[in-house]
């Protein structure tokens, strides 16, 4: 038997708050999710649900709450992720794709701004049952289990800009060239 993941984009869970939806491909089984968080003052606590993808869920986050600057921090568990690892001689991202069962063992980074929009630079380590861990710049990762996370604001905002000399998108201050 063939079975295929559902994934919908932040623009349809935009559009459908209520209607988040991922099948679990070992079961067989369609699951509501609801991803879950609170504000305490100026730190956001958020449950992310198995199929949920963390990127999207953060940013759906920032975008409610309006975040222009925060820390992130998550542990959790993960079916499924790519990471990347940036050459410098290169400047160029070399994505790595793992599928299996990981544990989330440090997953941090930053919310800000790039011309105004929202931004997301994450980084994410996860062990195997072999105590094997791998992980570097986050570009995607699907919930297994659950992901909590904690989402620090800071009073504040930063931008982002491309620096040519490096090849990275770098905070920018206001006035001092990247």
């Amino acid at each position: 038997m063939s079975v295929m993941r559902f994934f919908i984009t932040a623009e349809q869970r935009r559009a459908l708050p209520h209607a988040r939806f991922s099948l679990d491909k070992t079961a067989a089984v369609w699951y509501n999710l609801f991803m879950e968080y609170k504000r305490f003052g100026k730190t956001i606590v958020a449950r992310i649900d198995r199929g949920e993808e963390i990127l999207a869920a953060v940013r759906e986050i920032a975008e409610k709450e309006n975040v222009a600057l925060a820390k992130v921090s998550a542990i959790g568990a993960v079916n499924r992720f790519t990471a990347g690892v940036f050459d410098t001689e290169t400047k160029r991202y070399h994505a790595n794709e793992f599928e299996g069962s990981f544990e989330i063992v440090s997953l941090s980074g930053t919310i800000d701004r790039m011309n105004g929009e929202f931004y997301c630079h994450l980084h994410m380590s996860a062990g195997n049952g072999k105590g094997e861990v791998f992980g570097g710049h986050l570009n995607r990762a699907l919930v297994s289990a659950t992901c909590e996370m904690i989402i620090d604001i800071i009073d504040g905002a930063t931008d982002r800009r491309y620096s040519e000399e490096i090849g990275l998108n770098l905070i920018d201050f206001g006035g001092k060239k990247c």
